[in-house]
């Protein structure tokens, strides 16, 4: 077999195996992730591409809260953008007005970081399965 064959059939065997890794560690993201709103898990993506010679795997969570979920937040107060203004929103099916309320904060999700814990043995496990 020449170098170049050789190459080609190597080059094949990593993009098949980063396709599939991305495709299974998305599965993990959305099953794992908060589904509170379900924003989170129809917004997750992975993504496959070849730069500068190497393959590099990208994973989106395409919220602007999803940081948030994942570091946690301590409680806080939240306040009506504009002076004089109120919050309105659904409080146990009554709409509610208020200048400012307490939120209570939000304990860490790890679910990100779990998904990242096994990935020399996915990666292996794929690598070993594909062609």
């Amino acid at each position: 077999m020449s170098l170049d064959a050789l190459r080609l059939q190597l080059t094949r065997k990593i993009t098949s195996t980063a396709r599939g890794f991305a495709d299974e560690w998305e599965r993990e993201l959305r099953s794992t992730g908060p589904t509170a709103s379900g924003r989170m898990r129809d917004r997750t993506t992975t993504r496959v591409s070849a730069r500068a010679g190497a393959i590099v795997i990208e994973a989106k969570v395409d919220t602007p809260y999803a940081h948030i979920v994942r570091s946690g937040q301590r409680p806080h107060e939240i306040r009506a953008r504009n002076p004089g203004g109120v919050l309105v929103f659904q409080s146990r099916g009554r709409t509610v007005f208020a200048r400012s309320v307490n939120h209570p904060g939000a304990q860490p999700n790890s679910w990100w970081d779990d998904s990242l814990r096994d990935v020399p043995n996915t990666l292996a496990r794929i690598w070993r399965g594909s062609r």
